[in-house]
């Protein structure tokens, strides 16, 4: 595994984009084939890096496989950032979250308990699912404004501080304050993190 992301890698930087996209459709399928391996992944960074690259090139285009593969990337960076915190690691999280928001929706559904049974497809379930897309809103300013280099350095952030910051500004968290917003957003990575380490890199199941 780690020598198909290396590979996988290196043909990004090169901007080898066919042959990238064979070795990212590779190593998905030996994640699958063996998923505790995750586990023994040498270098989250650049793990994040294929994944993030993976979803922005929509190198798979089923809903399903975008949710599973997003979570996949998420848990594996999440858990880097517990053990090894830099900027770099939110930022890869930070794109995950951006390139698969509608599909990764339905995981964090679960994951933060807000589902609890509830019809994806009633009136009860778009409510859930749009207290989750805020929930994912707030993941955002933790990860985004607890590493201001992001913002300062790298434009698409820049722009999407401006917008969180519009969000806090219009009250769009029921009046949560800047700091509760952060406060919260940490709080729903930790629940997020738990509920797919112990899915996912202790038992296994990427379905």
């Amino acid at each position: 595994m780690n020598s198909l992301i290396k590979t996988a890698l290196t043909h990004i930087e090169n901007e080898q984009v066919p042959q990238a996209k064979q070795k990212m459709i590779e190593l998905y399928q030996a994640i699958k084939q063996n998923p505790l391996d995750l586990n023994k992944i040498e270098k989250p960074d650049d793990f994040a890096s294929v994944i993030s690259t993976m979803l922005q090139l929509k190198v798979i285009n089923d809903d399903d496989e975008i949710e599973r593969i997003a979570a996949i990337g998420y848990v594996v960076i999440s858990k880097a950032i517990i053990t090894d915190p830099a900027p770099n690691k939110n930022m890869f999280r930070l794109l995950i979250l951006h390139f698969a928001r509608e599909q990764f929706n339905y995981t964090l559904r679960t994951a933060l308990g807000f589902n609890s049974g509830v019809n994806f497809f009633s009136a009860e379930g778009q409510m859930v699912g749009n207290k989750t897309a805020n929930a994912i809103y707030e993941m955002e300013v933790y990860d985004l404004f607890t590493n201001p280099i992001l913002y300062q350095k790298i434009p698409m952030f820049a722009d999407a501080k401006r917008e969180l910051d519009n969000l806090i500004r219009n009250n769009h968290f029921y009046n949560k304050s800047e700091t509760q917003v952060i406060q919260q957003g940490k709080e729903f990575h930790s629940k997020a993190l738990n509920y797919l380490t112990n899915k996912i890199l202790v038992s296994g199941d990427v379905e």
